[in-house]
């Protein structure tokens, strides 16, 4: 698998992720995705970071394997009737059930959420 076709799988992810969320947009609070962090603060948001790691090849070269990462951090505000606490998890539910449920990713949390109060 060539370099630009990792680029351009991770794009595709990338897009329906966003479209996915748009879908769902009044459900998850007016959430706005990007891939940095946007010019004005616009809460709340997911920024979707990604990156691949060629770890093995054949003995002849011809087929390198990737390793596909995507790291999601999510930003949150009380909104209306709801904590930020639970904006951010329902947010945080909604980005497991795309990667792992609809795409098999494996989820790994390695944070806890930084702009939580712990209750």
């Amino acid at each position: 698998m060539s370099l630009n076709l990792v680029n351009e799988l991770m794009e595709s992810y990338y897009q329906d992720f966003k479209e996915y969320c748009m879908e769902e947009r009044d459900e998850l609070f007016g959430v706005s995705v990007f891939k940095q962090e946007p010019a004005t603060i616009i809460l709340p948001h997911i920024q979707v970071h990604s990156n691949a790691t060629p770890y093995s090849e054949n003995l002849s070269k011809q087929e390198s394997k990737w390793q596909i990462n995507f790291e999601v951090e999510i930003y949150a505000q009380d909104i209306a009737r709801n904590s930020r606490h639970d904006v951010a998890k329902k947010l945080q539910e909604f980005v497991f059930d795309y990667f792992f449920d609809e795409c098999g990713f494996n989820c790994t949390y390695n944070d806890s959420i930084p702009n939580i109060d712990a209750k």
